[in-house]
């Protein structure tokens, strides 16, 4: 009996462990990820007009994250009529991040060719 309980407290503990970790997970994803691609996407850190220090750059993330996963689901639910659960909510959140880091890549790839030719090279 005694080793019927002890799987059950050890059970019960990886269960609570796995929660905490999916919490963890979903909480980076849902609420700084998605702001943090667009804030990578909309101030390269190349351009010295538009840059911004990691401070900055993460309060951002945190606040346009909110907005863009409220806005993105509740666009493609409205005019799509796609279902809102978790799935579909996952799917977006992952499309919309990787779009927006592969802008913010580009733009920043674009930015450093654009400052090397502009270089003067002394000879």
């Amino acid at each position: 009996m005694e080793i019927i309980e002890i799987m059950d407290i050890i059970g019960n503990i990886m269960g609570i462990i796995v929660n905490i970790i999916r919490i963890i997970i979903g909480l980076i994803l849902v609420l700084f990820l998605p702001g943090f691609a667009l804030t990578f996407a909309l101030f390269p850190k190349d351009r010295i007009d538009r840059e911004i220090d990691m401070l900055e750059r993460i309060a951002l993330s945190i606040g346009l994250s909110i907005s863009v996963v409220v806005l993105s689901i509740l666009i493609l639910n409205s005019l799509f009529g796609i279902s809102i659960n978790l799935i579909t909510s996952l799917l977006t959140i992952l499309l919309l991040t990787s779009a927006l880091f592969i802008v913010g890549y580009l733009r920043r790839s674009k930015s450093k060719i654009t400052h090397n030719m502009l270089k003067v090279n002394p000879k």
